[in-house]
């Protein structure tokens, strides 16, 4: 029972810190043209955008939520890469007077822990993996 309400919340971490985040990729905010003006712009935002729209569906889909937590790990991976690469932990504002403090690089590294714990949980709903796999021992 006590995992269960833990993958819930975990999922529902997941889905509030995308959809979230949906906004301002999808609109194209200034905050966001900061991260993706010189990594493909507009377009590269949106497929991001969509990337994590799929993987919050795919969270809530029976026997599919393993493959919304494999989306939503491999875009925080390019995300904390893209950080550490090229815009920085501390992402400058639009002005460049002052710097998020890290809290977008902090919500990667939230969704990436939320997500492995996800697909731990739920890591039988791959048939190599599952109940059924041939063991190799």
């Amino acid at each position: 029972m006590k995992a269960n309400v833990l993958d819930y919340a975990a999922r529902g971490l997941i889905t509030v810190i995308f959809g979230q985040t949906l906004f301002f990729k999808l609109t194209y905010a200034p905050e966001t043209q900061v991260i993706f003006g010189d990594l493909g712009g507009r377009p590269a935002a949106t497929l991001a955008a969509l990337i994590e729209l799929a993987a919050i569906v795919l969270l809530w889909l029976p026997r599919k939520t393993i493959y919304g937590a494999g989306l939503a790990l491999g875009a925080m991976f390019g995300a904390v890469v893209t950080h550490l690469a090229f815009v920085g932990v501390a992402v400058p504002s639009p002005d460049g007077a002052s710097n998020d403090g890290g809290l977008l690089f902090g919500m990667a590294l939230i969704v990436i822990a939320a997500a492995s714990f996800v697909a731990y949980r739920h890591r039988t709903e791959v048939p190599v993996l599952g109940p059924k796999a041939v063991s190799v021992a």
